[in-house]
Protein backbone atom coordinates (compact mmCIF):
# COMPACT_ATOMS: atom_id res chain seq x y z
CA UNK A 1 0.00 0.00 0.00
CA UNK A 2 1.71 2.99 -1.31
CA UNK A 3 2.21 5.82 2.11
CA UNK A 4 0.49 8.88 1.48
CA UNK A 5 2.12 12.02 3.53
CA UNK A 6 0.42 14.95 4.30
CA UNK A 7 2.71 17.57 3.62
CA UNK A 8 2.27 21.34 4.76
CA UNK A 9 5.10 23.59 3.18
CA UNK A 10 6.36 26.48 5.09
CA UNK A 11 7.71 28.61 2.16
CA UNK A 12 5.48 31.34 1.38
CA UNK A 13 4.13 32.25 -2.54
CA UNK A 14 4.46 35.17 -3.87
CA UNK A 15 1.90 37.65 -2.28
CA UNK A 16 -1.31 37.23 -4.12
CA UNK A 17 -4.77 39.61 -3.23
CA UNK A 18 -6.52 37.29 -0.22
CA UNK A 19 -9.89 36.03 -1.60
CA UNK A 20 -12.54 38.40 0.36
CA UNK A 21 -16.05 37.15 1.50
CA UNK A 22 -19.08 38.66 -0.14
CA UNK A 23 -22.93 38.42 -1.04
CA UNK A 24 -25.52 37.14 2.16
CA UNK A 25 -22.23 36.48 4.30
CA UNK A 26 -24.11 37.70 7.44
CA UNK A 27 -26.87 35.19 6.87
CA UNK A 28 -30.84 35.12 7.62
CA UNK A 29 -32.24 35.75 11.33
CA UNK A 30 -33.34 32.99 13.28
CA UNK A 31 -37.05 30.67 12.16
CA UNK A 32 -39.26 29.29 15.21
CA UNK A 33 -41.72 26.80 15.50
CA UNK A 34 -42.14 26.45 19.47
CA UNK A 35 -40.66 24.94 21.62
CA UNK A 36 -37.93 24.62 18.55
CA UNK A 37 -35.63 27.76 16.78
CA UNK A 38 -33.10 27.22 14.21
CA UNK A 39 -30.17 29.16 13.87
CA UNK A 40 -26.97 29.85 11.73
CA UNK A 41 -24.33 29.04 13.47
CA UNK A 42 -21.73 31.57 12.95
CA UNK A 43 -23.56 34.11 12.00
CA UNK A 44 -21.84 36.01 9.78
CA UNK A 45 -19.65 33.69 7.94
CA UNK A 46 -16.14 33.13 9.15
CA UNK A 47 -13.49 33.22 6.98
CA UNK A 48 -10.77 30.66 7.53
CA UNK A 49 -7.44 32.13 6.16
CA UNK A 50 -5.02 29.33 4.76
CA UNK A 51 -1.86 30.98 7.23
CA UNK A 52 -4.22 29.47 10.38
CA UNK A 53 -4.36 26.42 8.90
CA UNK A 54 -2.10 24.62 12.12
CA UNK A 55 -4.14 26.94 14.55
CA UNK A 56 -5.98 25.21 17.34
CA UNK A 57 -8.92 25.82 15.83
CA UNK A 58 -8.44 23.90 12.34
CA UNK A 59 -5.34 21.67 12.96
CA UNK A 60 -8.08 19.26 13.78
CA UNK A 61 -9.28 19.48 10.26
CA UNK A 62 -6.23 18.70 8.90
CA UNK A 63 -5.77 15.41 11.34
CA UNK A 64 -9.13 14.38 10.10
CA UNK A 65 -7.49 14.34 6.64
CA UNK A 66 -4.42 12.47 7.47
CA UNK A 67 -6.29 9.65 9.43
CA UNK A 68 -7.99 9.22 6.53
CA UNK A 69 -6.25 9.38 3.29
CA UNK A 70 -2.77 9.54 4.82
CA UNK A 71 -1.80 5.76 4.24
CA UNK A 72 -4.50 4.75 1.98
CA UNK A 73 -4.68 6.51 -0.63
CA UNK A 74 -2.79 7.83 -3.78
CA UNK A 75 -3.57 11.23 -3.00
CA UNK A 76 -1.13 14.14 -1.57
CA UNK A 77 -1.78 17.09 0.18
CA UNK A 78 0.04 20.15 1.00
CA UNK A 79 -0.71 23.88 1.26
CA UNK A 80 1.49 26.95 1.26
CA UNK A 81 -0.27 29.01 3.68
CA UNK A 82 -1.73 30.99 0.49
CA UNK A 83 -4.98 32.48 0.75
CA UNK A 84 -6.67 32.57 -2.78
CA UNK A 85 -7.30 35.31 -4.71
CA UNK A 86 -10.50 36.15 -5.89
CA UNK A 87 -14.25 36.53 -4.04
CA UNK A 88 -16.36 33.88 -2.35
CA UNK A 89 -20.01 35.08 -3.20
CA UNK A 90 -22.30 33.47 -0.94
CA UNK A 91 -25.71 33.50 -2.51
CA UNK A 92 -27.70 32.28 0.36
CA UNK A 93 -27.03 31.79 4.01
CA UNK A 94 -30.77 30.89 5.80
CA UNK A 95 -32.04 28.70 8.50
CA UNK A 96 -35.21 27.13 7.66
CA UNK A 97 -38.05 24.95 8.89
CA UNK A 98 -40.36 22.27 7.24
CA UNK A 99 -42.09 19.47 8.02
CA UNK A 100 -40.44 19.51 11.54
CA UNK A 101 -37.50 19.37 10.52
CA UNK A 102 -35.17 22.09 10.56
CA UNK A 103 -31.57 23.33 8.59
CA UNK A 104 -30.10 25.76 6.69
CA UNK A 105 -29.28 26.66 3.18
CA UNK A 106 -25.64 27.58 1.76
CA UNK A 107 -25.20 28.45 -1.44
CA UNK A 108 -21.47 29.99 -2.51
CA UNK A 109 -19.74 31.21 -5.54
CA UNK A 110 -15.92 31.15 -6.11
CA UNK A 111 -14.27 33.40 -8.92
CA UNK A 112 -10.58 33.76 -9.11
CA UNK A 113 -11.48 37.33 -11.64
CA UNK A 114 -9.52 34.99 -14.65
CA UNK A 115 -12.42 35.00 -17.38
CA UNK A 116 -10.44 31.28 -18.25
CA UNK A 117 -11.83 28.31 -17.07
CA UNK A 118 -10.34 26.61 -14.82
CA UNK A 119 -10.77 22.63 -14.06
CA UNK A 120 -8.46 22.78 -11.15
CA UNK A 121 -10.94 23.67 -7.94
CA UNK A 122 -12.92 21.91 -5.56
CA UNK A 123 -13.88 22.07 -2.38
CA UNK A 124 -13.33 20.08 0.93
CA UNK A 125 -15.29 19.90 3.81
CA UNK A 126 -15.01 19.04 7.76
CA UNK A 127 -17.84 18.20 9.59
CA UNK A 128 -18.35 19.10 12.89
CA UNK A 129 -21.98 17.46 14.69
CA UNK A 130 -23.80 17.33 17.85
CA UNK A 131 -26.65 15.19 18.44
CA UNK A 132 -27.19 15.59 14.48
CA UNK A 133 -29.41 12.70 14.02
CA UNK A 134 -27.79 9.92 12.08
CA UNK A 135 -24.59 11.60 12.44
CA UNK A 136 -24.51 11.87 15.89
CA UNK A 137 -22.01 13.81 17.28
CA UNK A 138 -18.32 14.04 16.30
CA UNK A 139 -16.02 15.23 13.56
CA UNK A 140 -15.81 13.85 9.77
CA UNK A 141 -14.26 14.64 6.25
CA UNK A 142 -17.88 15.63 4.30
CA UNK A 143 -17.59 12.67 1.55
CA UNK A 144 -19.31 9.66 1.22
CA UNK A 145 -16.03 7.70 -0.93
CA UNK A 146 -13.40 6.13 1.25
CA UNK A 147 -10.93 7.15 -2.21
CA UNK A 148 -11.93 11.06 -2.44
CA UNK A 149 -11.29 13.64 -0.23
CA UNK A 150 -13.55 16.17 -2.15
CA UNK A 151 -17.36 17.14 -0.44
CA UNK A 152 -20.23 15.29 -1.44
CA UNK A 153 -19.90 13.98 -5.21
CA UNK A 154 -17.77 16.55 -6.33
CA UNK A 155 -15.27 14.03 -7.22
CA UNK A 156 -12.97 14.74 -10.35
CA UNK A 157 -14.83 12.80 -12.52
CA UNK A 158 -18.20 13.78 -11.78
CA UNK A 159 -17.57 17.31 -11.14
CA UNK A 160 -17.43 18.79 -15.02
CA UNK A 161 -21.45 17.49 -15.67
CA UNK A 162 -22.62 18.44 -11.98
CA UNK A 163 -25.24 21.14 -12.00
CA UNK A 164 -27.20 22.73 -9.42
CA UNK A 165 -30.46 20.78 -10.38
CA UNK A 166 -28.95 17.88 -9.15
CA UNK A 167 -29.30 18.61 -5.70
CA UNK A 168 -32.93 18.69 -5.29
CA UNK A 169 -34.52 20.65 -2.38
CA UNK A 170 -37.75 20.03 -0.64
CA UNK A 171 -40.84 22.93 -1.07
CA UNK A 172 -40.59 25.77 2.26
CA UNK A 173 -36.76 25.02 2.52
CA UNK A 174 -36.82 28.50 0.33
CA UNK A 175 -33.31 27.30 -1.47
CA UNK A 176 -32.63 29.65 -4.45
CA UNK A 177 -32.51 27.71 -6.69
CA UNK A 178 -35.73 26.88 -6.60
CA UNK A 179 -36.59 29.94 -7.98
CA UNK A 180 -35.66 29.39 -11.69
CA UNK A 181 -36.26 32.40 -12.80
CA UNK A 182 -33.69 34.83 -10.95
CA UNK A 183 -31.05 31.27 -9.86
CA UNK A 184 -31.57 29.25 -13.12
CA UNK A 185 -30.04 25.85 -13.10
CA UNK A 186 -26.03 26.14 -13.30
CA UNK A 187 -23.27 24.07 -13.89
CA UNK A 188 -21.02 23.34 -10.82
CA UNK A 189 -17.79 23.86 -12.76
CA UNK A 190 -17.31 27.03 -14.82
CA UNK A 191 -21.18 28.38 -14.67
CA UNK A 192 -21.65 30.66 -17.13
CA UNK A 193 -24.67 32.93 -15.01
CA UNK A 194 -27.98 33.75 -15.61
CA UNK A 195 -30.66 35.69 -13.61
CA UNK A 196 -29.13 37.11 -10.20
CA UNK A 197 -26.26 34.51 -10.74
CA UNK A 198 -22.70 35.63 -12.13
CA UNK A 199 -20.47 33.56 -13.81
CA UNK A 200 -17.99 31.90 -12.57
CA UNK A 201 -15.37 29.08 -11.00
CA UNK A 202 -17.32 27.22 -8.84
CA UNK A 203 -20.37 26.69 -7.26
CA UNK A 204 -20.77 25.68 -3.30
CA UNK A 205 -24.14 23.89 -2.40
CA UNK A 206 -25.49 22.27 0.55
CA UNK A 207 -28.45 22.13 2.81
CA UNK A 208 -27.59 20.48 6.12
CA UNK A 209 -30.91 19.35 7.76
CA UNK A 210 -32.01 17.42 11.45
CA UNK A 211 -35.29 16.60 12.63
CA UNK A 212 -36.72 19.28 15.07
CA UNK A 213 -36.50 16.53 17.62
CA UNK A 214 -32.89 15.87 17.45
CA UNK A 215 -32.48 19.05 19.76
CA UNK A 216 -35.00 16.84 22.41
CA UNK A 217 -31.87 15.17 23.99
CA UNK A 218 -29.71 18.10 25.93
CA UNK A 219 -31.47 21.31 24.20
CA UNK A 220 -29.35 21.72 21.20
CA UNK A 221 -28.32 20.07 17.92
CA UNK A 222 -25.50 21.55 15.42
CA UNK A 223 -23.94 20.69 12.40
CA UNK A 224 -20.64 23.45 12.05
CA UNK A 225 -18.80 22.92 9.06
CA UNK A 226 -15.30 23.85 7.88
CA UNK A 227 -15.37 24.39 4.09
CA UNK A 228 -11.73 24.81 1.74
CA UNK A 229 -11.07 25.88 -1.30
CA UNK A 230 -8.85 23.49 -3.23
CA UNK A 231 -6.54 23.59 -6.53
CA UNK A 232 -5.82 19.82 -7.29
CA UNK A 233 -4.57 17.60 -9.76
CA UNK A 234 -5.68 14.23 -10.69
CA UNK A 235 -4.00 11.14 -12.26
CA UNK A 236 -7.48 10.50 -14.36
CA UNK A 237 -8.41 7.04 -12.45
CA UNK A 238 -11.33 6.21 -10.28
CA UNK A 239 -11.93 3.70 -7.30
CA UNK A 240 -8.95 2.74 -5.31
CA UNK A 241 -6.50 4.18 -8.05
CA UNK A 242 -7.74 7.42 -7.75
CA UNK A 243 -5.10 9.77 -6.82
CA UNK A 244 -3.18 13.40 -7.45
CA UNK A 245 -2.29 16.41 -5.28
CA UNK A 246 -4.19 18.49 -3.42
CA UNK A 247 -3.62 21.92 -2.29
CA UNK A 248 -5.41 23.57 0.61
CA UNK A 249 -6.59 27.34 0.40
CA UNK A 250 -8.50 29.15 2.63
CA UNK A 251 -12.56 29.21 3.46
CA UNK A 252 -14.89 29.62 5.61
CA UNK A 253 -16.88 28.98 8.93
CA UNK A 254 -20.60 28.67 8.42
CA UNK A 255 -23.35 25.68 9.95
CA UNK A 256 -27.15 25.51 11.68
CA UNK A 257 -27.97 25.06 15.05
CA UNK A 258 -31.02 23.44 16.66
CA UNK A 259 -31.90 24.79 20.47
CA UNK A 260 -35.71 23.90 22.29
CA UNK A 261 -37.00 25.88 25.11
CA UNK A 262 -37.74 23.60 28.08
CA UNK A 263 -40.13 25.99 29.03
CA UNK A 264 -42.41 25.62 26.24
CA UNK A 265 -44.33 22.54 25.70
CA UNK A 266 -44.10 20.79 21.83
CA UNK A 267 -46.79 21.80 19.83
CA UNK A 268 -47.56 19.14 16.96
CA UNK A 269 -49.45 21.46 15.09
CA UNK A 270 -52.66 21.71 13.27
CA UNK A 271 -53.99 18.71 11.12
CA UNK A 272 -53.39 20.95 7.40
CA UNK A 273 -56.46 20.72 4.93
CA UNK A 274 -56.23 18.32 2.12
CA UNK A 275 -54.91 20.51 -0.73
CA UNK A 276 -52.15 22.22 1.86
CA UNK A 277 -51.49 17.89 2.74
CA UNK A 278 -50.83 17.39 -0.72
CA UNK A 279 -48.02 20.47 -1.06
CA UNK A 280 -46.31 19.10 2.09
CA UNK A 281 -46.18 15.61 1.56
CA UNK A 282 -44.55 16.51 -2.26
CA UNK A 283 -42.07 18.65 0.29
CA UNK A 284 -41.37 16.30 2.14
CA UNK A 285 -40.52 13.71 -0.56
CA UNK A 286 -38.28 16.13 -2.38
CA UNK A 287 -36.51 17.27 1.10
CA UNK A 288 -35.88 13.51 1.77
CA UNK A 289 -34.55 12.98 -1.49
CA UNK A 290 -31.69 15.62 -1.08
CA UNK A 291 -28.15 14.27 -1.01
CA UNK A 292 -27.72 16.20 2.05
CA UNK A 293 -27.98 14.84 5.70
CA UNK A 294 -31.24 13.65 5.75
CA UNK A 295 -29.96 12.78 9.83
CA UNK A 296 -33.40 10.91 11.89
CA UNK A 297 -33.21 10.15 15.32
Amino acid sequence: MKRNYLLFSACWALSLPAATITGAKDGGPPVKQDPYTVSLTPRPVEHISASNLYSDGFYGDLNLLRGRYNDSTNWLFSSSFQDAPGTFDVLQYDPWIAQNYGGANFNVLYDDGDPTPHTNYDWIQIAHFHNWGSDGSGDKVDTPFSDSPFYGSFTPKRLPSLKTSDFPSGIGTGDIWLNQTDYPAQKIQNPTGGGKVPAGDLIFTDQPYCPLSCADTDGTAYAYFDLFLVDFTWNGKVGSEEGGTVSIMDGMRWGVEITKDPTKPTDPGKIPEPSTWVMITSGTILLLGRRRKAASV
